[in-house]
């Protein structure tokens, strides 16, 4: 991903199962399923690690964080980023599905809705398909 600091390789375990069928990937530990990897994502004031013995027991195959916590019966992975970690598992789960798809980014101070209209109306009058998420998110403030 662009803009984000090069990472080291993640930290896996030398004895770290990384063969067991994986059935989701999930950062909320109560979502956890059999099989699920668990993504823990630091935030302001809880970090998602604390949430990895709920996941574990909840049927996570294993654990995916920024700092290493003492946690028996599942690999725990450390990495630079969990949320680059987040998006590149959930793509390769996914098998990749942007992909299989055109993606258009629009930025800038003033006109991105009006754009992006214009732009729907240009690839469906091409016969395209065309959908369409508008958002505007202010992302000074969050820490990647």
């Amino acid at each position: 991903m662009r803009g984000m600091p090069a990472a080291p390789p993640p930290d896996i375990p030398a004895d770290a199962a990384l063969d067991v069928p994986c059935t989701g990937v999930v950062y909320d530990s109560r979502q956890v399923k059999r099989g699920s990897v668990f993504v823990a994502l630091p935030g302001q004031k809880v970090d998602g690690a604390a949430f990895a013995p709920q996941a574990i027991s909840a049927g996570a195959v294993a654990v995916v964080s920024e700092r290493a916590v003492a946690a028996a019966g599942a690999p725990w992975i450390v990495v630079a980023h969990a949320r680059l970690a987040l998006a590149h598992l959930a793509a390769e789960f996914f098998g990749h599905p942007s992909r299989q798809m055109t993606v258009v980014g629009i930025t800038g101070t003033n006109g991105k809705t009006t754009t992006s209209y214009v732009m729907q109306a240009i690839f469906e009058s091409a016969g395209s398909s065309s959908n369409s998420l508008r958002l505007a998110a202010k992302y000074d403030s969050m820490s990647w």
